[in-house]
């Protein structure tokens, strides 16, 4: 009877551990084939762009800092001008901000300004050759216009002539200046999804899942453990088939004897 009851319990034990170990063996053998075929589904050269994906693997991302405009949001990241969710323009330069005016607006770069009308087209560019202010430290709206600042004086821009003249009035009752800020955080995510990386690939992503190094300094041991719960279901299995078949053996062999008898 005791041996009935530990057999039992044995069976059981090994029933569940074996339900807990399929979810593992299952996700083992999908990321097995991932790999096995990381070339052909480019997973070796497509680059992983997901925020949270790159701060689990310390990569720090790109500043990214935006100006409300026209209802949306025109946000900066490694040389790129986004408005809304998508990639919008080059900015040369330090992103400085951007201007609402009654026909146009303008985005303001470093080495650059860039006109556009409420339809998102391009209109004009102008750079340093065409008399922009150096440096450019702020961005303002004054008289309907665009001025801009050089840290000492302050300068208001003609758009129909593409020139620039000083601005002569008290600074402080002229110019309201643009305030650059981070962009909200759908649009944030969005924008650094769109973020041109190469430090982390979806191979390295499967590859660490794989060997469950995504767990940090615990994931290798754990998945050790997970190796070892599988050794021991299989020879708790082989154990089990063999005790079984040595009863089915036992019994064919009492039915035997009582034919013989």
């Amino acid at each position: 009877m005791a041996k009935a009851e530990t057999r039992k319990l044995f069976t059981t034990w090994h029933k569940k551990l074996g339900i807990f170990s399929a979810a593992f063996l299952i996700f083992l053998s999908i990321t097995g084939v991932l790999l096995n075929h990381a070339h052909d589904l480019k997973l070796d050269t497509n680059d992983v762009n997901a925020p949270f994906l790159l701060e689990i693997y310390g990569v720090e991302l790109p500043e990214v800092t935006a100006v409300e405009l026209a209802h949306n949001w025109l946000s900066h990241q490694e040389g790129v001008l986004y408005f809304g969710y998508d990639e919008f323009a080059e900015c040369k330069g330090e992103f400085l901000g951007a201007v609402s005016l009654p026909d146009y607006w303008i985005a303001v770069c470093g080495l650059e300004i860039q006109l556009y009308t409420y339809t998102n087209q391009l209109v004009e560019r102008a750079g340093p050759m065409h008399g922009l202010p150096q440096p450019i430290v702020q961005v303002g709206k004054c008289y309907n216009s665009l001025c801009v600042s050089d840290g000492v004086q302050s300068y208001q821009l003609n758009a129909d002539e593409m020139t620039w003249a000083q601005v002569q009035y008290p600074v402080g009752k002229v110019l309201q200046w643009v305030e650059l800020t981070e962009p909200p955080l759908h649009v944030l995510a969005q924008v650094q999804s769109n973020r041109h990386g190469g430090e982390i690939t979806w191979e390295r992503v499967v590859m660490d899942l794989h060997a469950g190094r995504f767990l940090g300094a615990i994931g290798p041991l754990f998945m050790d453990a997970v190796a070892l719960l599988f050794i021991v279901l299989a020879v708790t299995g082989i154990i089990l088939w063999m005790q079984k078949n040595k009863r089915s053996g036992q019994r064919r062999e009492k039915g035997r004897r009582k034919l013989k008898e």
